[in-house]
């Protein structure tokens, strides 16, 4: 009996190890496509750098400008983030249902993560901001000298103002918390893609 204990054991382990191997392998994979986005972005490189040879993402036509790509709605989103990157993220459906939903948004975040985080956190938010077409307010988790804006935490959600947090961790990962809250998890560039995908889900595009 006890052979028969230790194999169910030994299979239970081996199956929990191949989830995180491929947890990880699906990071690793994430982190890789997002990091060509970014370089090719960056140098304004594309083999479609004009509306007439758009592709189509979600059903929707989308082309490069630039080092920047236009997503055909109306009004136009523009993504820093190659459009196909997000169908490879690991969301839930809630969070952008609950972000489209929502009258207006609050975007909060901790001050004190790395310089990386925060400067594609920075561009993240002010791109959200400017295209969620809805009200859009800003603040932090906690005091900094830096940014000068109010302490905005879950406790502080509610059904006319869902809030959005971003938190740094080398384990990516979005949910929903206390109902209206979404909670962010991610690092260095992969701040902007995820605050593009919000952006996505607020405009109804995801999911």
């Amino acid at each position: 009996m006890s052979k028969v204990h230790k194999y169910k054991h030994k299979r239970k382990t081996r199956s929990v190890a191949e989830l995180e191997r491929k947890r990880k392998r699906n990071q690793i994979i994430i982190g890789i496509v997002i990091a060509v986005t970014m370089v090719l972005s960056l140098f304004g490189i594309s083999l479609f750098n004009n509306p007439e040879s758009a592709k189509k993402f979600k059903g929707i036509k989308f082309y490069a400008q630039g080092n920047v790509f236009k997503l055909k709605t109306k009004p136009e989103i523009t993504l820093y983030t190659y459009p196909l990157v997000f169908e490879v993220l690991n969301y839930s459906n809630t969070s952008l249902q609950l972000l489209k939903q929502a009258p207006s948004i609050a975007l909060s975040f901790d001050p004190d993560i790395s310089i990386a985080s925060l400067q594609a956190l920075d561009i993240a938010r002010l791109s959200f901001q400017n295209q969620a077409l809805k009200p859009v307010f800003q603040g932090v988790l906690k005091e900094n000298e830096i940014y000068k804006l109010p302490i905005i935490t879950c406790d502080n959600a509610t059904q006319s103002t869902v809030v959005v947090v971003f938190k740094e961790s080398m384990n990516d990962s979005i949910q929903v918390n206390n109902s209206n809250c979404v909670v962010v998890k991610t690092s260095g560039s992969k701040f902007l893609t995820y605050g593009e995908l919000l952006l996505l889900g607020a405009r109804g595009v995801l999911p």
